[in-house]
């Protein structure tokens, strides 16, 4: 009677934390469709050769859960921030979820997103590029130039007006569907 109640224990035990890892992987994926302009303030006038500014910031925006690795170029102008995305091969997300998120239509709305809230925050870069390792390789690579035309604006401005950042770029897709040519 005793065995038969500690083995229903431990069966209990494993599958209540096998569910709860389950759930904390789906709000993970969940979160990351938003993008907390409040978290990321706190990086603003951040540079391209603060490494740890940098990792915040991507850890922070849409598709942080499939950065595999980024390079910061800062030898020479123009300075640049390349980004690899992909599944790390001990990771417990499933491939069908990864090829799934990165849809074509997916990947560039994140990569504009994302290379947008660097510029806004990252004083010196000058270029973003963007690698993904899906079943249809993705290269994307802007500058801030194209992107200040696009807006009429020096993007860092955006750092000191929260509001102004939510309505223009985050909650607008006008100036996304424009650059895309949608």
């Amino acid at each position: 009677m005793k065995k038969t109640l500690v083995v229903a224990l431990i069966l209990f035990l494993v599958f209540s934390l096998l569910i709860g890892c389950q759930s904390n992987e789906i709000k993970r994926l969940d979160s990351v469709q938003e993008t907390n302009i409040e978290k990321l303030v706190e990086y603003k006038d951040s540079y391209v050769g603060d490494n740890s500014a940098v990792g915040g910031i991507l850890y922070s925006l849409p598709g942080n859960m499939y950065v595999k690795q980024f390079s910061l170029q800062t030898n020479t102008k123009p300075y640049v921030i390349k980004v690899e995305y992909g599944l790390d091969e001990n990771s417990n997300l499933k491939k069908e979820d990864f090829n799934e998120f990165w849809n074509d239509e997916n990947a560039k709305n994140i990569f504009l997103n994302n290379a947008i809230t660097l510029f806004i925050l990252i004083k010196n870069v000058d270029e973003v590029e963007f690698n993904l390792n899906t079943l249809n390789k993705q290269s994307f690579r802007i500058t801030r130039k194209e992107l200040e035309t696009l807006y009429g604006r020096d993007l860092r401005e955006y750092s000191n007006d929260i509001l102004a950042w939510k309505k223009e770029v985050i909650d607008s897709s006008e100036k996304i569907e424009e650059f895309l040519g949608e």
